[in-house]
């Protein structure tokens, strides 16, 4: 959860006209080990914390493209050893389905984002969640209410994916999604 306010430090040395969101993920204070109970005394004190989130059935494709559908990963270790790379679509979901979050197996690339953003209680922690569908716009306008006009985003990392996610999935797989990720459907408003 990056947390910022109008007097970020990263923000002012940073942000001249044109933002990276992953250098604004790497050197948020969330990869820095902060503490719910330290976002809620930022938070008091005028700070804003937002978070990403991402619609969980592209997130999975994306995951799956990115660390599964792979051939010859050099050095990368991959995220599901029992079934390893080049596993089909349908045995990843099935895989990730029936995986608990809070299951050694589990991995942050799928854990439930209801996970990274909600207290014990399940309230939301961020004041702000941005979809990172409508990143641009979203984070343009959190950063406008705080002074910073005129930004532009780079978008690093872009998917050479040519399909939409929707054409991945089966009735069975988009089901099991659904039901495994009902919560951050839920909580962020998301359709297939």
């Amino acid at each position: 959860l990056p947390v910022f306010g109008k007097k970020e430090k990263f923000l002012e040395k940073k942000a001249k006209r044109d933002i990276g969101v992953h250098k604004f993920y790497k050197d948020s204070v969330y990869r820095k080990g902060i503490k719910i109970s330290d976002i809620r005394r930022l938070q008091k004190g005028g700070f804003v914390a937002f978070t990403v989130i991402r619609n969980p059935w592209n997130r999975l494709v994306s995951c799956y493209e990115d660390k599964i559908n792979v051939v010859n990963r050099k050095g990368r270790k991959c995220i599901m050893p029992s079934i390893g790379f080049g596993a089909s679509f349908e045995d990843f979901i099935s895989f990730v389905c029936r995986t608990p979050d809070s299951s050694d197996l589990a991995d942050v690339h799928w854990i439930s984002q209801t996970q990274f953003v909600t207290d014990q209680n399940g309230r939301l922690i961020p004041d702000v969640v941005i979809h990172i569908e409508e990143l641009s716009s979203e984070l343009v306008e959190l950063f406008g209410s705080l002074g910073y006009e005129d930004l532009e985003l780079s978008h690093y990392g872009r998917s050479l994916r040519k399909a939409g996610y929707q054409q991945y999935y089966t009735p069975r797989t988009r089901r099991k999604v659904a039901k495994r990720f009902a919560e951050d459907i839920r909580l962020f408003g998301y359709e297939f």
